[in-house]
């Protein structure tokens, strides 16, 4: 499935199968009577569906069909097979145009506004019931600052402790045992959460690399193979929800296609993440935005326009930005920190963290100190472990360290509001020649 799909597309293929003729897979389509055009290179038009001497009336041509995008249903084994959304025998299924329309652009929202309000008049109006939480009662102060985010339980943005993920990515090599031993080390670091990697093989592996083969820890295989070996189906997540809620620690990951959107929704995530490299991909964004949950956004390898264009999709209330450098590891000179101001001046309703893919812990900090309300890290048990991630992943020893100076440095920041602390009375009084005037202290409670 693409998408979620109407009842009626599912029956219509059902009963396809049982008639003459099965049915492979289908698609929903509108009636479709127009003439289409192809610009050229010099802006020169060419007729596609028609020659341009020959312009019948539209009711006399004959019907071809559009196809909608809005829903589409495949068997699986011919998914499996075919590795793409059409084969065998496919069914068009005629869609009514009006109430059928697929939103990709502020036009296309433009039209659907419109015609909402014709096609489904809106009911009487009705006192709504209460809506029953799901999130604990400390999510509901996130609201009243527009630069908080809430997580699970905790809340990030300005003035709130930094939200510290530790990035197990795919550094656990498709080993249970791996992941449980990466989040014990992030636990006991005093890591507010962990992330995972979460793909749909098929979909996120181009199909010209499937078949190469590459040299893995498992012996040589194909690379569409090493994809599979390395993810973790429902029964391994389960046990990963189980054993983070034993440790007291949140998890999450980056789906990288709807399909895994719609797999990690059953674990109830306390946010979603979007990579660097899925940040134009506007179906997996408008997924995750319609989940609800508040959505970490990486910005490595994007231009301010596309980091812009995503914020539009995703919208900028619910979710937080990172700023990012996507090279593993990443030099110093091309970390950019000072991006993380330019972000928070561009975007000013939107809290702004750090996404690190450097060596060393320095430069973490620094974010820190800039301002960054969340640090992630990728995190590994050894950085000579196999996988690309590893180098530029921080050991346990080093990510205890890590999050204990982060913890220092948020004390450290204090209020901004300048003041002569107690302790600095005595050393006034020795080391100052004209002391000056100091307000009156504040006179001491009455006793009760």
């Amino acid at each position: 499935m693409h998408q979620p799909l109407p009842h009626p597309l599912r029956r219509r293929v059902r009963r396809r199968r049982r008639g003459r003729g099965a049915a492979d897979s289908a698609l929903t389509a509108a009636p479709f009577h127009g003439f289409l055009w192809r610009r050229g290179p010099d802006g020169s038009g060419t007729g596609v569906n028609h020659v341009p001497a020959y312009r019948p009336r539209r009711q006399d041509r004959p019907e071809e069909l559009l196809e909608t995008g809005a829903a589409y249903a495949m068997t699986a084994a011919g998914l499996r097979a075919a590795r793409h959304r059409f084969f065998g025998r496919v069914l068009p299924v005629p869609a009514d145009p009006a109430r059928v329309l697929e939103v990709d652009d502020p036009h296309d929202l433009a039209r659907a506004r419109l015609l909402a309000p014709l096609l489904d008049p809106a009911p009487a109006p009705r006192t709504p019931p209460t809506p029953q939480r799901r999130t604990p009662d400390a999510m509901t102060v996130a609201p009243l600052n527009p630069r908080l985010r809430t997580l699970g339980t905790r809340i990030a943005g300005p003035g709130r402790p930094v939200y510290v993920v530790g990035e197990i990515g795919i550094n656990h090599n498709g080993d249970l045992g791996t992941a449980f031993a990466l989040v014990d080390a992030a636990a006991e670091a005093g890591c507010d959460a962990v992330k995972f990697q979460k793909r749909t093989p098929e979909l996120c592996t181009p199909r010209d690399q499937w078949d190469v083969e590459r040299d893995t820890p498992w012996g040589r295989m194909r690379y569409i193979d090493y994809r599979h070996r390395v993810e973790f189906g429902e029964a391994d997540y389960l046990a990963i929800d189980e054993h983070c809620a034993k440790r007291g620690i949140d998890w999450f990951a980056s789906p990288w296609d709807t399909e895994a959107v719609a797999f990690l929704e059953k674990f109830d995530p306390p946010a979603h993440k979007v990579a660097s490299a899925c940040l134009t991909d506007d179906e997996l964004l408008r997924a995750l935005r319609a989940t609800g949950r508040t959505v970490v956004l990486s910005t490595g390898m994007s231009t301010p326009k596309q980091i812009r264009h995503a914020v539009e999709v995703l919208g900028s209330d619910n979710i937080l930005l990172c700023h990012a450098t996507s090279t593993y590891p990443a030099k110093a000179g091309e970390l950019n920190l000072r991006v993380i101001n330019t972000l928070q001046e561009e975007y000013p309703n939107v809290p702004v963290g750090y996404s690190g893919h450097e060596t060393g812990l320095q430069t973490t900090l620094a974010a820190v100190a800039l301002g960054a309300v969340l640090v992630e890290r990728h995190i590994t048990l050894d950085r000579a472990m196999w996988g690309s991630d590893q180098a530029a992943s921080v050991e346990p020893g080093g990510l205890t360290r890590l999050v204990r100076d982060i913890r220092t440095i948020e004390t450290a920041l204090g209020d901004g509001v300048k003041k002569v602390y107690d302790s600095e009375l005595a050393p006034m009084r020795k080391l100052r020649r004209v002391q000056g005037t100091l307000p009156a202290p504040a006179p001491a409670p009455a006793a009760s």
